[in-house]
Parts: C-alpha cells; structure tokens; sequence
C-alpha cells in the first residue's frame, strides 16, 4: 500500500475551521498543559515565536498565562492566520500576539531574536 503524505499547507478555509473548532474544543485537555510548560520554563518576559500556530490556541494561551510576554506567531496557511487573528481579538490578546505568514523552514528573523520559542503539533 502506497504511503499517501498529508497536504504541507492546510490553507482552504473549510480545513482551517474544521481544525480551530477541534482545538477550541480540546484547549483545555491539549494544550494547556502545554502552555503551561512554557510559561514556566524561566522566561518572565521578553519575545516568545509560536511556529505553526494555526487558529493561534497556544500563542493565546501562552499571553494570557503572562502577560509581560510579546509573542509573534507564524504559519503558511493564510486561513489559519486569519482565524488566530480573531481568535485573539475575542481573548482580548490582539495586541500583544502577531501573526505573520512564515515558513517554518524560512524563519523570518534573526537568530537571538526570541527568549523562547514553542511549535506543537507540527510535523
């Protein structure tokens, strides 16, 4: 049986709800731990980088958890970018995480730049 790989990009707007609704629902189990983790890895402020942020769930959390952190977010769908956008806008953390259209491969930012980076659920 032929190996069938999963799309790179998961860009179609019906794909990109689909997913944020799955970890809307599954935040709390997933991923707050994860955030968590994070959190408390010794960074009390400064820059984090989220690659392959998707709806932005962790980006958010991660904000919410400490505010004295300023988060920038990349993904290569622009649909899942534009769902964390307002995911974040409704979490009232619009202002301190950015979303930028990145290639994880193609990091657009110079080494030293974050005090922390996180990626989950990225293969």
């Amino acid at each position: 049986m032929a190996r069938v790989l999963e799309p790179e990009v998961m860009d179609a707007a019906g794909e990109a709800l689909a997913y944020d609704e799955l970890e809307r629902l599954l935040g709390p189990i997933l991923f707050q731990g994860f955030a968590e983790s994070a959190v408390n890895m010794g960074v009390a402020s400064g820059r984090v980088l989220d690659v392959g942020t998707g709806p932005g769930r962790i980006a958010i959390r991660i904000a919410k958890l400490n505010p004295a952190l300023s988060i920038d977010a990349i993904d290569l769908s622009r649909s899942m970018l534009s769902l964390a956008e307002q995911n974040a806008r409704e979490q009232g953390v619009g202002d301190r995480v950015r979303f930028l259209l990145s290639d994880a491969k193609r990091i657009p930012f110079p080494d030293r730049t974050f005090d922390l980076t996180v990626c989950h659920n990225m293969l």
